[in-house]
Order: C-alpha cells, then sequence, then structure tokens
C-alpha cells in the first residue's frame, strides 16, 4: 500500500508539475498576447496622429502654394508695371530732349538774323 501511495504521489507531483508548466506556457502567452495588443493600440494611436498630421501638412503646402502664385502674379504685374513706365519715361526724356533741340536751333536761327 505505501509503495501504491509513494506511485501514486509520484503521478500527483507528475501532474502536478505538467500542470505547472502548463499555467506558466499560459501566462507567457497570455502576457505576450497583452503586450501584442497594447502595441497595436500605440500604434494605431500613432497612425491616426500622422494622418492628421499629413493632412494639417497638405493643407498648409496648398496654402503656401496659393501664396506663391499669388506673389508670383503680382511680381509679373509690377514687372509690367515698371516697365510701362521705364517706357514712358523714356519718352518723355526723349520728347524733353527733342524740344530743347528744337528751341536750341530756333536760339541758333534767330542769333543768325
Amino acid at each position: 500500500m505505501r509503495e501504491e501511495l509513494k506511485g501514486a504521489k509520484i503521478i500527483a507531483d507528475e501532474a502536478k508539475s505538467t500542470w505547472e508548466k502548463l499555467r506558466k506556457e499560459r501566462d507567457y502567452h497570455k502576457n505576450h498576447q497583452n503586450r501584442v495588443n497594447e502595441e497595436k493600440l500605440a500604434i494605431n494611436t500613432n497612425i491616426k496622429k500622422i494622418k492628421s498630421m499629413h493632412e494639417e501638412s497638405i493643407d498648409k503646402i496648398e496654402e503656401v502654394k496659393k501664396r506663391l502664385l499669388d506673389t508670383t502674379k503680382e511680381k509679373s504685374l509690377l514687372k509690367l508695371e515698371r516697365d510701362k513706365l521705364q517706357k514712358k519715361a523714356f519718352e518723355v526724356q526723349s520728347e524733353i530732349q527733342e524740344l530743347e533741340e528744337a528751341v536750341t536751333r530756333n536760339v541758333d536761327k534767330a542769333r543768325e538774323k
């Protein structure tokens, strides 16, 4: 009977050790699954942040492009206006020079007479 008791005790100890191994393995996998779920949540949160930042940057880029286009148009218009004014100034200067030459000629003619 003692031998049977020893045998039963050995079997019980083996079953207990097997149970402990299985419990530890279960806990390991459970913890791993929890870590994976936490990482998944963190990654999803980061993805949402990045998407919102991307949308904001796209809006800012569009705004900058619009301002660049407006500035370029304004610069072109200013160049055209400057060229017109330079041409007009040159014409007025030429006209003044021609009038001065005509006055000089008239004075010279008046002196000759």
